[in-house]
Order: structure tokens, then C-alpha cells, then sequence
């Protein structure tokens, strides 16, 4: 079921997840694609939600995880860069 509300409150289509409680990795690998679609639109910020989403649905799925590592807008890539720019300025060694 996809909330009537979702559109105003939802940045993309949201299925609640306790409606999805057998799908476990049918859900999450749709969420997992639907990041990937719009993370090539350019919206890397609902890209993280739709992984995130799969990640709660299905918390060992690890294609959801490594590709939001991958995502510039991810804690752990967003560390990454911190980490590679302290070094570069000299800052760490």
C-alpha cells in the first residue's frame, strides 16, 4: 500500500515497511534499484533515503550498503573525503 499522503510528505514513492513483512529482500532490492535510478537523476539526497530504506528493510544487504558508501552524500564517504583532504592539507600524516 502506498500512503495517500505520499506525495506531500514523502520525497518518492514510500511504501510503509511493516506492510512489506515477507517481501524482506524483494523490498529492499527495490528500494536498492529505486536509489540507483534516482541517484543518476542527480538527487543524491533521496538517493540516500531509498538506500537507507533498503537497509532497514533487509540490514544485511550488502550491494544497499556498499553503493551507499559510494554515495558523496553518505556519512562513511563524506568521512572518506575529510579523512583524504586532512592528509593531503598536511594535517594528518
Amino acid at each position: 500500500r502506498i500512503a495517500s499522503h505520499c506525495a506531500a510528505s514523502r520525497p518518492f514513492a514510500y511504501v510503509e515497511f511493516q506492510l512489506w513483512p515477507t517481501a524482506g529482500a524483494r523490498a529492499a532490492l527495490a528500494y536498492n534499484n529505486l536509489a540507483a535510478v534516482i541517484s543518476a537523476m542527480g538527487d543524491q539526497q533521496r538517493a540516500l533515503m531509498a538506500y537507507e530504506a533498503a537497509l532497514e528493510i533487509l540490514p544485511q544487504d550488502e550491494m544497499a550498503r556498499t553503493n551507499l558508501a559510494k554515495l558523496p552524500v553518505s556519512p562513511r564517504y563524506r568521512a572518506a573525503a575529510t579523512e583524504e583532504s586532512e592528509v593531503s592539507a598536511g594535517c594528518r600524516t
